[in-house]
């Protein structure tokens, strides 16, 4: 299926897209490549009537389906994303068969509620750009003999098929960069947060310590003091508390009981 779009921007505003700002034709033009995303659709940009001097009309947009099943199948939009943009092309219907002319359904696609049902002419369809994509709102009937593709057009899709190409090249390196600098942002967070957890698990440890030494001592350590100074106390605490007290004690017995002969 082959879908030709003929993107045209007026100065003249249309209806507001969900962000509150008119609705470019622009964001029409990425929601019917998003439609046509699919592997059985081909997507091309700003595709001529020919190449060279044959160039002719443009046509902003062309789609193809590239299953046989499908016939090959051919559409062609007109984008409107204005009143005048619109009027205009009501005004004179016969230029839009230079690449109309190929489609096997013609549509116009706007933004919803740009145009009425009841003035698509009888032989268009009509698609708009809701919230969730383009959706179709008049069936485009089915054109009887389309005229088929000539040289001149064909050479027109593949230079457009080039452009693309390196649009889309230059798409995926945009995106690869940003999912790199996403990736390091995610990377930085996860390090600064397991920095974090460490740090919490060292204080909480910290403070175990400071409630079983409050516990076991009686007295809170006082931070104030030099830890050489804690060290000394502990260490005098520890000495009294050991084998050194018990030689202390039995000297002070000794020496009560010499005082006790001496007095008598």
């Amino acid at each position: 299926m082959l879908t030709v779009i003929d993107m045209k921007e007026s100065r003249e505003g249309g209806p507001k897209n969900p962000g509150g700002t008119m609705t470019t034709a622009s964001e029409i033009n990425g929601a019917i490549k998003a439609k046509y995303s699919g592997p059985e659709w081909r997507v091309w940009f700003e595709v001529s009537q020919g190449t060279g001097a044959m160039s002719g009309r443009r046509a902003d947009a062309v789609v193809m389906n590239i299953w046989p099943s499908k016939a090959y199948q051919l559409h062609v939009f007109e984008v409107k994303v204005s009143r005048a943009d619109f009027k205009q092309e009501m005004a004179d219907l016969t230029k839009s068969d230079a690449i109309g002319r190929y489609a096997d359904f013609f549509w116009l696609a706007a933004p919803v509620g740009l145009i009425a049902v009841e003035e698509v002419p009888e032989a268009w369809g009509l698609m708009v750009l809701t919230k969730g994509g383009m959706r179709i709102k008049k069936q485009a009937p089915a054109r009887a003999e389309p005229v088929a593709l000539d040289r001149a057009f064909a050479a027109s899709l593949l230079r457009a098929g080039r452009d693309l190409t390196e649009e889309e090249i230059e798409k995926r390196v945009h995106e690869r960069v940003e999912a790199g600098r996403a990736k390091t942002q995610e990377m930085a967070e996860l390090k600064f947060e397991a920095q974090i957890t460490r740090e919490k698990m060292r204080n909480d440890k910290l403070e175990s310590w400071r409630t079983a030494f409050t516990q076991a001592y009686g007295v809170t350590p006082n931070y104030h003091r030099s830890p050489e100074q804690m060290a000394d106390r502990i260490r005098l605490a520890e000495t009294l508390g050991g084998c050194e007290l018990t030689h202390l004690s039995r000297q002070a017995r000794d020496l009560a009981d010499l005082i006790e002969k001496i007095e008598t």
